[in-house]
């Protein structure tokens, strides 16, 4: 009978030991996977804190800038690939002010090749379509400043296969003007029209990457199996830039006109695109790239932009 006992009481301790250690499992997985929840936060996709971005479209274009108000199909041919992505409005408000204006804050931007960051944008450059910029934007030195503008490319006529029409993926048309006084007129018949007397190429003359956001949306037409117009249809987009860096993308010769750039650019209430220009993009060796959003919130949103023509 006490041997009976003595197994009865010894047979209590597995069980307890079994459970205890279930109990200490359970509790490690549910540590790990709030680990992995917390770094899983800021992992490329559509799931980011306080957001969700819908793409429109994600592509690339032939860029060139304006030179004496016109640019013909040739202007193409150089390998200076603008990197478009078009959005829906967000749907949250994250760092806006004001009932309606729905905006999400841009921090950081990368351009990722194979895994390593080849173009990093830390300042966003101003665009023709700021509402509200903050800081003392103009000096002495420089007087005035102006906007980056964007337009498409549609060869002679709108609609009509001709021989300025572009190959897919089509042009993209990069300028500066002082306000967006017409944004329908960078889609007008081929031309490039812009409201600037000192008619100078900032950006692409200085050789200078950017990255900026815009209230226009891209879009693409087939004229023919090859041939494509672009455009940039306008949208009612809320686009304002914060915090002034103290520097400038670049300058005219004379010093008396410059594009800014920020450290946050700002956006909402309607659908919008950022532009990027990254150098080091080149369609004939790279399949794809990678672009990846941080926001001021600390999370991150990334997308892949194929570089072979559909």
């Amino acid at each position: 009978m006490k041997d009976m006992k003595a197994l009865k009481k010894k047979g209590v301790s597995p069980v307890i030991a079994t459970l205890l250690l279930i109990l200490i499992a359970v509790a490690a997985a549910v540590l790990l996977y709030t680990w992995v929840s917390s770094l899983s936060a800021n992992v490329a996709g559509s799931k980011v804190t306080g957001k969700t971005l819908t793409v429109i479209q994600a592509t690339w274009a032939l860029g060139n800038s304006v030179k004496d108000g016109y640019l013909s199909a040739e202007n193409f041919t150089s390998n200076r690939p603008v990197l478009v992505i078009s959005f829906k409005a967000p749907p949250a408000a994250v760092g806006g002010q004001g009932a309606g204006m729905n905006l999400i804050t841009l921090d950081n931007v990368d351009v990722i090749y194979a895994g390593r960051v080849i173009c990093h944008y830390s300042a966003f450059a101003l665009s023709a379509w700021d509402v509200q910029h903050t800081g003392a934007t103009t000096g002495f030195s420089v007087p005035k400043v102006s906007g980056l503008d964007f337009g498409g490319y549609v060869g002679n006529t709108i609609g009509t296969l001709d021989g300025n029409d572009t190959y897919a993926p089509g042009g993209i048309v990069v300028n500066n003007r002082t306000k967006a006084d017409n944004p329908a007129d960078f889609n007008k018949l081929g031309y490039a029209f812009y409201n600037n007397s000192t008619k100078s190429n900032l950006a692409f003359d200085r050789n200078v990457p950017f990255a900026t956001v815009v209230a226009q949306v891209w879009n693409v037409q087939y004229v023919s199996n090859q041939k494509v117009e672009t455009y940039f249809n306008s949208t009612n987009a809320n686009i304002r830039f914060d915090r002034w860096t103290g520097d400038y993308l670049a300058y005219n010769t004379a010093k008396t006109n410059a594009i800014p750039t920020f450290d946050l650019a700002k956006v909402g209430q309607d659908d919008w695109s950022l532009v990027v220009w990254c150098p080091q993009v080149n369609p004939n060796v790279m399949n794809s790239v990678q672009v990846r959003i941080q926001f001021q919130d600390g999370s991150t949103w990334e997308t892949m932009i194929p570089l072979t023509v559909q």
